[in-house]
């Protein structure tokens, strides 16, 4: 298992770049030959809303434990699955090919499996909690 280790200044992307043995430049990651073929590219639009597109494939199985922080509880995240259209492959589309949306609140701590052969095609948009409840104009505490 490879531990990712999130630096509050750094980010994200550094930390998987520095995991994967790839190289972040101008916030683009270019998954290495060795390791896959594809990219994330990382934009923060303000200072509490950032993106992330993906559209990439590990040749191999990846296993990343992320050690988050206490901010990290702060952010409510939006990850939009599939929404690039695979025009390399000539398979079938099947129900797990399918667009769908994740909305969930930031971790302490997560496991994910990458299996490899699998192609992540995403996008994910985090926003700090208070943020978001100032643009939906709600002034509760849920």
């Amino acid at each position: 298992m490879l531990e990712l280790t999130v630096k509050e200044k750094s980010g994200f992307l550094s930390a998987f770049a520095e995991l994967i043995g790839g190289e972040l430049q101008n916030g683009i990651l270019r998954i290495p030959e060795n390791k896959g073929k594809g990219y994330l590219r990382g934009f923060r639009l303000h200072n509490t809303l950032e993106m992330i597109v993906s559209n990439y494939e590990f040749n191999d199985s990846l296993f990343a434990k992320r050690l988050g922080n206490q901010s990290s509880l702060k952010k409510v995240l939006f990850s939009f699955n599939n929404i690039f259209p695979d025009t390399n492959s000539s398979n079938r589309v099947t129900t797990a090919d399918l667009p769908s949306i994740q909305i969930f609140k930031g971790k302490l701590s997560t496991e994910t499996l990458y299996p490899g052969k699998t192609k992540f095609r995403s996008i994910f948009i985090g926003i700090d909690s208070l943020q978001l409840k100032q643009f939906l104009g709600l002034n509760e505490e849920n």
